[in-house]
């Protein structure tokens, strides 16, 4: 950061090796913040702040996620630019030679450097028990859950580590709960729904390590402030995105550029005519696919057990969906969570969706409203909020499209499926001429 002649900003130092270390052995980088009045006015102060390289991003000068602390680091770094700004401008007032800007800088700096909060351990570990709880499940709970529950976890001990409290439900006060809820916002960047989320999921895991014989006998209590805690975050109805008809039928006339993208396609199509998840997608064998005889005309379905819920579902077969699956001998080309959403971006460049589509969310009072084009916003999970909205759009029952997505109440099945303010006009406006 410069000011005139000034300027403040972050370098990594590697730790010295000791003997046979080699720099391939994953060091820990030191962080450091430097100083320079001028071209040859120079000196550096340690942080007393660690980071591996491959998490350091070196375009942002800042912690990636990756860190297990990253937000706490983030946050002193950023303090100590400030302070370094603020201490160079006092000792480029005060100091009258060059010499002594770069000692007194130094020494001022050296005195402001504290070290990093370490966790405060507390006697009965909320996560540890309730991760014997998880254990004790064993497969009955499906990975996304997990990483729900570890992500969850994760920020309430970056939290108490900041604050250099522990994780102590019995502390979970509102004051606790309203500190928490700022770092969610301020610090991870969540979002009023995301946030709601956390603390729901934290909820849950609470109430499940309050029953367990660790806490009874140890007299454990949760603060009962912890589970009125979801009133501080005012939920808001989300846009989710989906395709429409017209979006669909494009996809499925694209003749993609490249064998990747038309597998990514493939399986999109497959996701929006059945309303799978991804999950279901990587277990979806030929054993799955059954057939049927009613009034004397042959169907077929899949029957399979849903990795999310571990129920079965049963879904009508349509024939463009089981052409996908012979194409590829009923073993789908699943890539990854991650490159599968990445893929279906290009997929949606290619098939022109390019409409603008603007997204509204909160923090608190703070209303952050961002648009791109559609294409952009495409995930997998878009499936089947297409799924669910064609179904509506085309006259299936509510109950039908329940069925099909698994879903064991209607009120879920209904908040997959959206309202298209085009469909509303010409379906009010066709019905209503014939008044």
């Amino acid at each position: 950061m410069g000011y005139g002649g000034l300027n403040i900003f972050l370098t990594l130092k590697r730790k010295s090796l000791g003997a046979g270390s080699t720099p391939d052995d994953g060091d820990e980088h030191l962080i450091y913040i430097d100083c320079n009045f001028g071209r040859t006015d120079r000196t550096r102060v340690y942080t007393g702040l660690k980071v591996y390289r491959k998490d350091w991003d070196p375009t942002k000068k800042a912690v990636r996620r990756t860190d297990p602390e990253w937000a706490l680091k983030n946050r002193m770094i950023s303090e100590l630019i400030e302070k370094g700004k603020r201490t160079a401008h006092q000792i480029m007032i005060k100091s009258e030679t060059r010499e002594d800007r770069v000692t007194g800088w130094k020494a001022a700096m050296v005195n402001q450097i504290r070290p990093l909060p370490v966790q405060v351990k507390e006697p009965f570990s909320f996560e540890q028990t309730f991760n014997e709880i998880l254990l004790k499940q064993g497969n009955r709970i499906n990975e996304g859950t997990l990483k729900v529950y570890r992500t969850a976890f994760k920020y309430l001990r970056e939290f108490c580590i900041q604050e250099g409290k522990p994780v102590n439900p019995e502390k979970f006060n509102s004051d606790f709960m309203q500190g928490f809820l700022s770092f969610l916002y301020s610090e991870v960047g969540l979002t009023d729904n995301t946030a709601h989320k956390v603390i729901r999921t934290l909820q849950a895991a609470a109430k499940k390590t309050q029953k367990t014989e660790t806490y009874k006998q140890a007299g454990i209590t949760i603060h009962p402030d912890f589970f009125e805690s979801l009133s501080m975050v005012k939920t808001r109805k989300a846009g989710k995105i989906f395709l429409t008809l017209p979006e669909l039928q494009s996809i499925i006339a694209l003749k993609p550029r490249t064998a990747k993208i038309e597998r990514i396609r493939d399986l999109f199509i497959f996701q929006c005519l059945t309303g799978l998840r991804y999950s279901d997608l990587k277990t979806m064998t030929r054993e799955a696919v059954k057939d049927i005889k009613i009034e004397g005309k042959e169907y077929r379905f899949i029957e399979k057990r849903q990795e999310k819920t571990r129920d079965f579902v049963k879904i009508p077969l349509i024939p463009l969906a089981e052409e996908i699956l012979i194409k590829y001998d009923f073993l789908l080309p699943v890539p990854s969570n991650q490159k599968y959403n990445e893929y279906l971006k290009e997929l949606g460049q290619e098939a022109g969706l390019n409409e603008p589509v603007k997204i509204t969310r909160y923090q608190g009072a703070k209303e952050i409203t961002v648009t791109h084009p559609k294409w952009n916003l495409i995930g997998t999970h878009t499936a089947r909020h297409t799924t669910a909205t064609l179904g509506h759009q085309l006259g299936l029952p509510p109950k039908v499209v329940q069925a099909t997505l698994g879903h064991s109440d209607l009120k879920t099945t209904m908040i997959y499926s959206h309202d298209d303010f085009r469909f509303n006009v010409v379906a009010f406006t066709e019905a209503f001429k014939k008044i």
